[in-house]
């Protein structure tokens, strides 16, 4: 049995459901079976994450060489960066845990950076759902709304002031996924204390806890989202001006290519849309496309009105040559793709119309 690239996906599957295995047996008391901070070993983390980049190169090799397996490795490193990039700026705040961090490095790096960052972006999303809902059976959650109002409300400490009297009243917000492991978790305004003292952070080579705040998941991601939404759109816009400089310029290569000589084309009859005139044709339009796409996918129709759906296959002299251009673009950002392209195919539909009058010569070949 041959590897290929969604093996990696269930291996990635495989290394979180080990990694939540590991925190949730870790997170529990087994004399009191009260909640504390758990953790993820660094075996499996940080074992991942160092075959990842070794184990695509192979693939990649064996595929299509050694710059191809260069290339796989490559792209394995900045996904391991980019899905390492939020949990280190939480682990740096001391809002997040250093075993989540590298948990997720270690996915990025197997799953690279379009399905790495998705598969982070769920699980941030799936915490955001289930943790609310296990503060409120613990009775908890109305204490970390209470604590967010008093974050956006309440001014920092000024020079002179203690920063203690903001960590008093932090006290009061049990939030976070780590509150399901005991008194881990704190409110956001813990925050504020917690950046004005400059608390030393564990290291992160022996530093394996997993937690993430509550707090911080209700506000990235929608932000993230909307995000990663707006940079998908600015694609498309783009793509949608180069599929209109496509039609265009497949319309400048129909009037040369209809009345040219048969001899060229197969044979194909003068001024015929069909044959290997139509695949110049189209040939000229991909050449466009190359710029937003590696394999452009297009579909080529000569529309005898504007916006029409017949497509003409025969033209005369003087004739108006109207072309209509379908482009199945691929999105390609991370969350962004699923909201502004179709939600399954990561495919947006781009269409773009030119016309121009055929002013051949009439020879006769």
């Amino acid at each position: 049995m041959s590897i290929g690239p969604n093996h990696f996906l269930v291996v990635a599957v495989v290394v979180a459901g080990l990694g939540a295995f590991y925190d949730y047996r870790t997170g529990r008391d087994p004399e009191t079976g009260e909640g504390k901070e758990g953790e993820i070993p660094n075996w499996l983390t940080l074992g991942s994450l160092a075959l990842a980049p070794f184990a695509h190169f192979a693939l990649g090799f064996k595929l299509g060489g050694a710059r191809a397996g260069f290339e796989a490795a490559g792209v394995s490193v900045v996904g391991a960066f980019l899905c390492a990039l939020v949990p280190f700026l939480l682990w740096r705040v001391g809002a997040g845990g250093g075993g989540d961090l590298k948990l997720f490095a270690a996915i990025g790096a197997l799953c690279r950076p379009m399905v790495g960052i998705e598969a982070q972006f769920y699980a941030f999303l799936a915490a955001a759902l289930i943790a609310p809902a296990r503060l409120a059976w613990e009775g908890k959650l109305f204490k970390v709304l209470e604590g967010l109002h008093v974050a956006r409300h309440q001014p920092l400490p000024t020079q002179g002031q203690a920063p203690g009297h903001r960590a008093r009243r932090a006290d009061l917000v049990p939030a976070g996924t780590g509150d399901r492991r005991g008194d881990r978790g704190r409110g956001l305004p813990a925050l504020g204390a917690e950046a004005m003292t400059k608390p030393s952070l564990p290291s992160l080579r022996k530093d394996a806890r997993g937690a993430v705040y509550v707090e911080f998941l209700i506000v990235f991601l929608p932000l993230f989202m909307m995000f990663m939404s707006l940079v998908q759109l600015a694609f498309v816009s783009v793509a949608n001006i180069v599929a209109k400089h496509a039609a265009y310029a497949a319309c400048r290569a129909a009037i040369v290519v209809l009345p040219d000589d048969p001899a060229f084309y197969g044979d194909v009859p003068v001024n015929k849309a069909d044959g290997a005139r139509l695949t110049a044709i189209e040939a000229a339009a991909k050449a466009r496309l190359l710029a937003v796409s590696t394999m452009p996918n297009v579909e080529i129709t000569f529309p005898s009105s504007p916006g029409g759906k017949d497509s003409k296959t025969t033209f005369q002299q003087d004739d108006t040559v109207r072309v209509h251009v379908t482009f199945d673009y691929p999105c390609k950002i991370p969350i962004g793709s699923r909201f502004v392209c179709q939600f399954l195919t990561l495919h947006k539909k781009l269409e773009a119309e030119a016309a121009m009058p055929m002013q051949g010569a009439g020879y006769e070949y």
